[in-house]
Formats: structure tokens, sequence, C-alpha cells
């Protein structure tokens, strides 16, 4: 799948832009669960993931081939959600995520992940969900390789004690 994606971002580069749906397609619950992880809004989230996307299509010349399509695309997801986040917003539905293009039932993993760190949280899901290495994680968060096993370290040791707590 990896090769068929350069191929249609490639193409998109190119000019051809009717290829650019396949690019949703196939990222975007990736990029919708990012921000939702970010912001725990669902309707924040897939305002985001689209904002994200528009991003993505009206600047397809800042994307370097010599990256991960997929890593230049969190980037840009992340640092939107970021910037659009509400550390104080009490609007955080963390049940049922429904949206146009799939729904998905937060399991109790999803909602001990909301509790941890932003860092922590993002780290994660990339690491787990997204299944990137240390070294494109710390691309998309533009941090050191350090930095993110030890954020990755502490997000495991929070969720282990939580599921201790839990099973007492």
């Amino acid at each position: 799948m990896g090769q068929m994606i350069k191929e249609v971002v490639s193409t998109f580069q190119r000019g051809k832009t009717d290829v650019f749906k396949q690019i949703v397609d196939y990222y975007f619950e990736s990029v919708f669960q990012i921000c939702f992880f970010i912001t725990g809004n669902t309707k924040t989230a897939e305002i985001l993931a689209e904002k994200t996307f528009i991003y993505a299509y009206s600047n397809i010349h800042s994307y370097h081939s010599l990256q991960k399509y997929s890593v230049w695309l969190y980037q840009v997801s992340i640092k939107l959600a970021i910037s659009h986040f509400d550390f104080n917003s009490p609007d955080n539905d963390y049940s049922k995520v429904t949206t146009d293009r799939f729904t998905f039932e937060l399991t109790d993993m999803h909602r001990i992940l909301m509790n941890l760190a932003l860092e922590e949280r993002i780290t994660l899901v990339l690491k787990h969900r997204e299944e990137l290495s240390i070294k494109e994680i710390s691309e998309v968060l533009d941090t050191t390789e350090a930095f993110i096993r030890s954020t990755i370290w502490q997000g495991r040791e929070k969720l282990r004690s939580v599921q201790l707590r839990n099973c007492l």
C-alpha cells in the first residue's frame, strides 16, 4: 500500500488533482483520530482533519518525497490540532465517535489515553495506532529520538499504573 500512496502523491504533485481523493480516503481516519486524541472532541477533530487535507492540497509543494507522506501529513494535523486545542474546554466526548466516514466505539483504553499528558498521548497514538518508528515520530514532532523514547516509556508506565489500579 505504501508504494501505491507514493505513486498517488507523486501524481498529485505533478498536477493531476483528481487523485487527491484517494489520499483523503486512505488517510482520513488516521488524521481524524490523531486530531481527536489531541482535542477530545469529534466535531472539532473532524473540522481539523478537513483543514489538514485542505492544507495538504494547497501546500503539496512543501512536501518533499525524501520524507514519508504520512509523516508530513501527521505533522500538519498535529500542528493544526494543537493550535486549536482548548485546554479548558469541558466539551470532550469520550463515548462513541461517529463521523460521516466511519464510527468506532471508544474502549476503556481510549478513555485512559485521554487522561495522559498531550505529548504522551500523541506519541503513543503515533507509535501504536499509526505504527510509526521512533525516528518517524521524532520527525513528526520535531524533537529528539531520546525524548520520544522517554515520553513513550512515561506514557506506558502511566497506563500500567492505571490498569493495575483498575484490577485491584
